[in-house]
């Protein structure tokens, strides 16, 4: 995980006293610099072979977890529980 180099600014409180005593030009600066961190941290598109790796990821997890119930039932079956 990436550190957040503007930990302040991220969380809304500009009323610190090193922000606040900034100029005006200086707060735009880093409330710039904060916009494009955010966008660089948080909205990345991932590529679609990633896409289609997680999708897969998912059908298989989620077959996974049928055969198991599957298989846990049969088992149950053999040793003479009733459905």
């Amino acid at each position: 995980m990436k550190i957040n180099p503007f930990p302040k600014v991220i969380a809304g409180d500009l009323n610190n006293n090193f922000v606040s005593s900034l100029p005006e030009i200086e707060r735009k600066v880093i409330k710039e610099k904060e916009r494009q961190w955010i966008e660089i941290t948080y909205h990345k598109e991932h590529s679609p072979l990633w896409r289609i790796g997680m999708g897969l990821v998912a059908l298989f997890a989620t077959l996974g977890t049928c055969f198991i119930g599957f298989f846990f039932l049969k088992i149950l079956k053999i040793f003479g529980a009733k459905q």
